[in-house]
């Protein structure tokens, strides 16, 4: 019978067709029916010290992703890694000094967007950083006690036999030395051993956004000639975000409102393809072709990111609009990811949930020249 139970948790752990805590209950209360389990030991395990332990560290984990540590790391990272090789061992380090003292998934997801955000900035190839980012996740559990639960587990186990219970710093010097060898073995055998895969698509073929981005050159007598970017229809009847400017040898990255559009100007326009003949024919802008970024970011005027919107995040339930998203940030965004899907058209007015990627421009310079 105990053996149908075991089976029946991992064939649901497995597929994933109930949720883990759902499958667990049903699991728990099963035995308790059945008689295999005394009522009054049922949620004996709910008291058990690694428990409560392990519903701490959640606690601590949390409070480490609310801390504010990912910038001084990713500007630490930045300025320390050199090449792909060095980033793997510095992010492997950082998540192993971190991975004693919280969860390992929890220290993995503070330096998962650090290492994949460099990857792609650099063009390096993420397969090297994050394989030994893994390892360093689970072999930094070692160094403490509470490092993972086996080891909540074992020094449970040995108090309730009546043997000395283990330290809190009792397994770091074994920890410390696997740590150690870990490092080493991926410094000296990394480029050897590590696998090289291709960066795969840019963010703007990622978001699907590539197809979506024209230049146009604005003639003397184009009706939105001398208009602001604001009172100009592109927004207002076409859905089209004016990305940047072009002005001679100056450039202007996520202009707003305010900025004049002047004869001569070309411009990087993201419009949705069906709004593109009625655009060009009602502006006036001519020479339409497919634009890319870099066309319009000298060297390191401006970056593409990726956004996380976290589950604590103050933008959930918000709009970009009503949260001045642009203005406040300084990020013009392109496309959003929601709920598994690519939103690449009137995206301002979606209400923005946790989980949701943005796709956005930063303005490192924001002006070249003086408007």
């Amino acid at each position: 019978m105990v053996a149908i139970f075991l089976v029946f948790a991992l064939a649901m752990f497995i597929t994933e067709k109930l949720r883990y805590d759902l499958t667990a209950l049903l699991v728990l209360f099963g035995l308790g029916v059945t008689g295999l389990v005394a009522a009054d030991e049922l949620f004996a395990g709910f008291a058990s010290p690694a428990v409560i332990t392990v519903a701490a560290l959640s606690v601590i984990s949390e409070a480490f992703q609310r801390s504010g540590l990912v910038q001084p790391l990713s500007s630490w990272l930045g300025r320390t890694a050199k090449n792909p090789l060095s980033l793997a061992v510095l992010a492997a380090l950082i998540v192993a000094l971190l991975s004693g003292f919280m969860n390992n998934i929890a220290a993995m997801t503070i330096l998962l967007p650090v290492v994949v955000g460099l990857c792609r900035t650099r063009r390096w190839p993420p397969s090297v950083a994050l394989i030994p980012l893994a390892f360093g996740a689970i072999v930094g559990g070692t160094t403490t006690l509470i490092g993972t639960p086996a080891n909540l587990l074992a020094a449970n186990m040995l108090r309730e036999w009546g043997y000395e219970a283990l330290g809190f710093f009792e397994l770091t010097p074994l920890g410390l030395v696997l740590v150690g060898v870990m490092l080493a073995f991926f410094a000296l055998l990394g480029v050897v051993l590590l696998p090289v895969r291709p960066t795969g698509d840019s963010l703007t073929q990622e978001f699907g956004v590539a197809s979506y981005l024209i230049e146009a050159q604005v003639p003397v007598r184009a009706p939105v000639a001398g208009l602001t970017i604001g009172a100009s229809p592109f927004r207002r009847d076409f859905d089209a975000t004016i990305l940047g400017i072009i002005r001679g040898d100056a450039h202007l990255t996520n202009p707003g409102p305010q900025d004049v559009i002047k004869p001569g100007d070309i411009l990087l326009i993201e419009v949705p393809r069906r709004n593109l003949v009625s655009m060009t024919k009602v502006t006036g802008v001519e020479s339409a072709r497919p634009g890319t970024l870099e066309r319009l970011v000298p060297g390191d005027a401006a970056e593409l990111t990726d956004v996380a919107v976290t589950a604590v995040s103050p933008l959930i339930g918000q709009t970009l609009k009503q949260a001045d998203f642009r203005n406040r940030y300084n990020l013009q965004v392109l496309a959003v990811g929601h709920r598994g899907q690519n939103v690449t058209e009137r995206f301002a007015d979606l209400p923005i949930g946790g989980g949701d990627a943005l796709l956005a421009c930063l303005a490192v310079v924001p002006r070249l020249w003086p408007l």
